[in-house]
């Protein structure tokens, strides 16, 4: 491949649970994600806000109502805010990733979330939210509410979580055991 071949552009879609609208995280080019809002009902797209980082897509969720989208991300390098943290979680509101409230964390394990509803928000973040900024309305849930364990909540399992949350469940474990004590597994939706 030649160096004047374009690098196509990686989708991530996020869809809400009781909504019709979604958000898509297009990254590309390298280190820019710009976060775009899709109407569904009528197949309209509002391009949004592009963010120089890195937005770590399987630690994101989209409100049920869509109106609230949680994301992970990393901004290493020079900052604006000196108080700022190279890593972070945050609240915004789509298409934009303007920080409505933001949770500081050291390093890129863990962090992101998932919204139990409108109101409720777990996120894998120990520290407080960050003291510029307030929930405005939200309420942060425990791990327990989720059943969340450590490896779901800091390792390779988020996709996992992300499906169980969204009402799928392990019908069949094969193989041997990974980190979080499952082997392959195989998802099946609950209540159907």
């Amino acid at each position: 491949m030649s160096l004047t071949t374009p690098v196509p552009c990686r989708l991530w879609v996020l869809m809400a649970r009781q909504a019709q609208a979604a958000v898509i995280l297009r990254r590309g080019p390298t280190r820019w994600v710009e976060l775009i809002l899709w109407g569904t009902k009528k197949d309209q797209f509002q391009r949004g806000q592009w963010f120089h980082g890195r937005i770590y897509e399987e630690r994101c969720d989209l409100s049920p109502d869509g109106t609230k989208f949680v994301y992970f991300a990393s901004k290493y390098g020079h900052k604006p805010d000196a108080d700022m943290p190279d890593t972070w979680t945050a609240i915004s509101k789509p298409p934009y990733f303007t920080a409505l409230a933001l949770w500081p964390h050291e390093d890129a394990y863990g962090g992101g979330g998932l919204f139990v509803d409108d109101q409720r928000l777990w996120h894998a973040d120990e520290n407080r939210v960050h003291p510029r900024f307030s929930l405005k309305g939200l309420i942060e849930v425990t791990d327990a509410v989720l059943g969340v364990t450590f490896y779901e909540k800091f390792l390779d399992d988020r996709l996992y979580l992300m499906f169980r949350h969204a009402g799928w469940d392990v019908l069949e474990q094969k193989g041997g055991v990974n980190s979080s004590g499952r082997g392959q597994v195989q998802l099946g939706k609950v209540n159907c």
